[in-house]
């Protein structure tokens, strides 16, 4: 799924959070978050996941 990164960035940042903050929250790996960043892609459960951490509608980040 394609996905809205700079509102995602945006996001993080207005909440204060760091990238590693994030994946800890996502269950990601390490360096996950920034290959989503990276690669603008991910699949739906990740974009769940980041959606959750970052209190917003998975909807919210997908782009046209």
């Amino acid at each position: 799924m394609k996905i809205y990164i700079e509102k995602m960035e945006r996001e993080r940042e207005r909440l204060g959070l760091s990238k590693a903050e994030i994946e800890r929250r996502a269950k990601l790996k390490p360096s996950g978050y920034s290959k989503v960043l990276i690669r603008r892609v991910t699949s739906i459960s990740t974009l769940n996941r980041i959606a959750e951490a970052l209190y917003l509608d998975p909807k919210d980040l997908l782009t046209n």
